[in-house]
């Protein structure tokens, strides 16, 4: 399963951004589990992003296919409307699908979130797809403060909890809230089916999709890969540390990035 979060990014002029985030265990069982498999994907040519928690060999599969058919152009063209996006996506992950084994097919979830039109003109756009003996297909609504939109996977009440606790405190409805709570939800270890490094994607009112390294226990990760610090100093990967903070390959703030302190009485 996975600890998945989505949440919107809200400033004084309004909508900013969109960001998908999870965990990188994946579980064979609750005894055996290998904590770096990829679960968030960005495109590079296009304002789009995909995850998805469930199952993992259809999805972790098809969702590089897909995002990879997305930056050839050969998926649809930019400036296509979101909801023809989605159907498109849709449409491809239901047929391939079909050609799954019956035996092999589990319950998943994938979520596609993008961007129409660009700068203040920006909305941003999610939908879950589901599979779990039929399709089924919800599109997420958008509130009008920054907060978490979608929670899924085995982790969904845990992290529920951490965003009720942040909430609850001075750095509540900000981005780093939510993606601290997520955080917080992975080292506390109270979902069995959730581990390793956070990996994290986003988008913003301009440009395409971004993905992010993460800080994380000492170490650096880029959608669940640990990296050699040598080799990641040197590269282009924008970093995050837990509490959602800017920082460099060494994990120190960059020069002008805003710190965010953790409020009291939260726990680890």
């Amino acid at each position: 399963m996975t600890s998945f979060v989505a949440w919107i990014g809200i400033d004084q002029r309004g909508p900013a951004s969109i960001y998908l985030a999870s965990d990188s265990r994946i579980c064979w069982g609750r005894t055996q589990a290998w904590n770096s498999g990829r679960k968030a994907f960005a495109a590079r040519t296009q304002p789009d992003l995909l995850g998805y928690v469930g199952d993992v060999v259809f999805p972790s599969l098809v969702l590089g296919q897909l995002v990879e058919a997305i930056d050839a152009g050969a998926l649809y063209a930019p400036g296509t409307a979101p909801e023809m996006k989605f159907e498109i996506i849709r449409s491809k992950i239901e047929n391939s699908f079909l050609g799954m084994p019956r035996a092999q097919r589990r319950c998943l979830s994938v979520v596609f979130a993008t961007r129409e039109h660009s700068e203040m003109a920006s909305a941003f756009h999610l939908w879950a797809l589901t599979w779990d003996k039929a399709w089924s297909v919800e599109k997420v609504a958008m509130p009008t403060v920054s907060s978490a939109v979608s929670i899924l996977g085995s982790g969904t009440a845990v992290i529920g909890l951490w965003v009720r606790r942040w909430d609850a405190s001075s750095q509540g409805r900000t981005s780093r809230a939510v993606f601290s709570a997520l955080c917080n939800a992975i080292s506390s270890g109270s979902d069995p089916l959730t581990g390793g490094a956070p990996q994290l994607v986003g988008l913003f009112r301009i440009g395409c999709g971004r993905s992010f390294g993460v800080v994380w226990d000492g170490g650096l990760y880029y959608h669940g890969l640990a990296l050699d610090s040598a080799a990641a100093s040197s590269s282009k990967i924008e970093w995050r540390n837990r509490f959602f903070e800017r920082t460099d390959a060494t994990g120190a703030l960059l020069k002008g990035a805003q710190r965010h302190r953790k409020p009291r009485g939260l726990g680890r």
